[in-house]
């Protein structure tokens, strides 16, 4: 199992507004969607560069993972997607050689207009790198 590409960085912000200007009008990012994601308590947004993305995620609530990243580490990098060309495949084979997942079963979303479902690896399991793998379709 090969992974395909970097898809997008994720990062934890405190203002999803500021930090959607800074990172569209300062850097120039093609601005995408913003919107909740409710199963994840957060509200995010998309700022492209070409195929590559960074995800700007605030918490919407206390508790949830995005307000916990926060209170622990502050704002900043909070995960890595990686694209797959098949979920299922991908987390049986990271299984095998001991690599241990937040969750079983796949979130489902969107992203940019195409289906989404993704995993996320224990950070233990990436010397402290939260890794998402997305499979989209």
């Amino acid at each position: 199992m090969a992974m395909e590409r970097v898809l997008k960085v994720g990062i934890a912000v405190k203002d999803l507004n500021e930090a959607y200007r800074l990172f569209t009008e300062a850097l120039g990012l093609t601005p995408g969607g913003i919107g909740p994601f409710e199963p994840a308590g957060m509200r995010g947004a998309l700022c492209h560069l070409d195929d590559f993305s960074i995800e700007l995620m605030e918490p919407l609530r206390p508790g949830s993972p995005i307000a916990k990243f926060i209170e622990r580490h502050g704002e900043g990098l909070q995960h890595i997607s990686l694209k797959v060309p098949n979920l299922e495949e991908a987390i049986s084979q990271l299984k095998k050689k001991g690599i241990e997942f937040i969750q079983e079963t796949p979130l489902e979303g969107e992203y940019r207009s195409k289906r989404a479902r993704s995993v996320f690896v224990n950070p233990r399991s990436f010397h402290g790198v939260p890794v998402q793998l997305v499979e989209l379709s």
